[in-house]
C-alpha cells in the first residue's frame, strides 16, 4: 500500500520528467499542484500553468487536506533526493511548489532553497513596507 508522501513524489517525478521534455532548455520557476478533493486528484502545472501530471488519491485510507498537503511538501522538499530531482540545472531557486485551488490562486507556497537563498515572508515584507514609509515621512517631515 502507497502512502500519501510515495504517492506525492510519484506526482512530482512524473510532472518533472514531463516539463524537462516539454522545456528542455526552460527554467522552471515554480510548480503548481492544484488539489481537487471531490474527485481526489492533484495535478501539477508549471509557472505557464501548462498541464504536466495528476495523481489519484483515493487509493489512499488517509483523508487528504490541504494541511497535509502542505506538510508532506514541506518534509519532501527537505529530502535530499528531492532536491536531487528538481536540481538546479531546469530550476530557478529559490524553487516554489504553490498548492492553488481550482482557478490557480495561491492557498500555501513551499520552498526548496539553496544555502544561500532567503525567502521573506508577506507579513515581514508588509511591515518592512510600513516601517520605510513612516521612516521616509519622518525623513522628509523634519527637513521641510
Amino acid at each position: 500500500m502507497q502512502t500519501f508522501d510515495q504517492l506525492l513524489t510519484q506526482g512530482l517525478e512524473e510532472a518533472v520528467e514531463k516539463y524537462k521534455l516539454q522545456a528542455p532548455d526552460g527554467l522552471l520557476s515554480d510548480l503548481y499542484v492544484q488539489w481537487l478533493p471531490e474527485e481526489a486528484l492533484l495535478k501539477f502545472y508549471d509557472d505557464d500553468e501548462n498541464f504536466l501530471s495528476e495523481i489519484s488519491t483515493d487509493i489512499l485510507d488517509e483523508p487528504i487536506s490541504e494541511e497535509l498537503i502542505g506538510e508532506t511538501f514541506d518534509a519532501l522538499l527537505k529530502n535530499e533526493e528531492m532536491s536531487d530531482l528538481l536540481d538546479s540545472s531546469f530550476t530557478l531557486r529559490p524553487f516554489s511548489i504553490m498548492l492553488v485551488d481550482e482557478e490557480m490562486k495561491n492557498i500555501s507556497e513551499h520552498f526548496l532553497l539553496d544555502s544561500d537563498s532567503l525567502v521573506l515572508d508577506r507579513g515581514f515584507m508588509e511591515n518592512l513596507d510600513k516601517e520605510l514609509n513612516e521612516f521616509m515621512d519622518k525623513l522628509f517631515g523634519e527637513n521641510q
